[in-house]
């Protein structure tokens, strides 16, 4: 794993070395985002977008 390491730092890669808990909140935010994304777009957008469509009509 050194030898890894030293090989990713000679390629200019960086290494995060974030803890577990800081890696499984970033999981649950990514993975939790699309769903109030879409949440949202339905409780607030859509109904918008509905009404304009009808007045169109």
């Amino acid at each position: 794993m050194i030898e890894f390491l030293r090989e990713a730092e000679a390629l200019g890669i960086g290494i995060s070395r974030n803890s577990v808990g800081t890696v499984n909140n970033d999981i649950s935010y990514v993975s939790e985002e699309p769903k109030y994304n879409i949440r949202k777009y339905v409780g607030e957008k859509l109904p918008y977008e509905y009404e304009r469509c009808v007045i169109g009509l």
